[in-house]
């Protein structure tokens, strides 16, 4: 089988100091609310209002990610806050040492009872019915 080539992205396409995409700020969000379920010293010290940035929103999810997936032993500093952006990129996280026991959480809500539906010969049959008794 012939290999795939894919070309590379451009180098516009990275960039530190962009402003969170939407799909970003949806992924974040949905770390908050897991986040919010944690333990007080496992949650992470990034402040919601912080994460601005490409940059910061990568930390963040790289430092959730790790703390869930059982690799992260140490906690990450805040990520500055840009005003305007910057020139210069803020400093990388500490990369974790070593693997911890993975945090085990339930994220998943509670089943919501089945509906029976109804066959499409007993949806024509009630019609048929229904119009019957109108004429």
């Amino acid at each position: 089988m012939d290999p795939i080539r894919v070309p590379r992205p451009p180098a516009s396409a990275f960039h530190k100091n962009r402003p969170v995409s939407d799909l970003l700020a949806s992924q974040i969000e949905h770390f908050q609310h897991i986040e919010a379920k944690l333990e007080p010293e496992h949650r992470s010290p990034f402040a919601p209002h912080e994460i601005v940035t490409e940059n910061a929103a990568a930390q963040y999810i790289t430092h959730m990610t790790n703390l869930l997936r059982g690799q992260s032993t140490q906690k990450a500093g805040p990520v500055a806050v840009p005003r305007r952006p910057a020139k210069r990129s803020s400093k990388p996280l500490p990369k974790p040492e070593g693997r911890t026991k993975a945090i085990a959480l339930a994220a998943a809500a509670d089943k919501a009872p089945a509906r029976k539906r109804a066959s499409a010969a007993k949806k024509k049959a009630a019609h048929l019915k229904d119009k019957r008794k109108k004429s």
